[in-house]
């Protein structure tokens, strides 16, 4: 018997392993990193932070096979380049499947197309992300989204 298993005692080891296999590590693969850039009027859409800290956001919206809407992956993005990043979350990680690409600005910021809502509820915008990382550029004036 070792001296970690004297210590906890088997209750404790138990416990242990368990709390280890809800951690987990993921299998390779099975969590994606998504970047990528937003384009307006051919160029990349670079927004700077409001007097709140909120800029341009990129999030990315799982949806089941019927269409509906599941959990949302908000992006870092750098307001002095315009780039976006997205990584999963540790208790709902970010898994190959569809998701819905939502874009949305602060309050005064430049003005997406009048005419299309890229709300997380209605954006037209959706794509299918494999088991690796992926690089976007999110097209607002097309309306597309393409894998760089």
């Amino acid at each position: 018997m070792t001296l970690h298993s004297r210590c906890l005692g088997p209750r404790g080891l138990v416990l242990v392993c368990l709390i280890a296999a809800l951690a987990g590590c993921g299998k390779a693969g099975s969590t994606t990193t998504i970047t990528g850039r937003v384009i307006r009027g051919g160029k990349t859409l670079v927004v700077p932070l409001d007097g709140m800290g909120v800029g341009l956001e990129v999030t990315l919206v799982a949806l089941s096979e019927d269409g509906r809407a599941g959990t949302g992956f908000q992006s870092d993005t750098d307001p002095k380049t315009g780039e976006f990043r997205i990584r999963g979350l540790r208790a709902k990680p970010l898994r190959p499947g569809r998701y819905r690409v939502a874009v949305t600005l602060p309050v005064g910021a430049k003005r997406l197309p009048a005419d299309a809502d890229f709300s997380m509820q209605a954006s037209p915008l959706e794509l299918d992300i494999p088991a690796a990382d992926v690089d976007l550029e999110v097209d607002l004036d097309a309306r597309q989204v393409r894998v760089r």
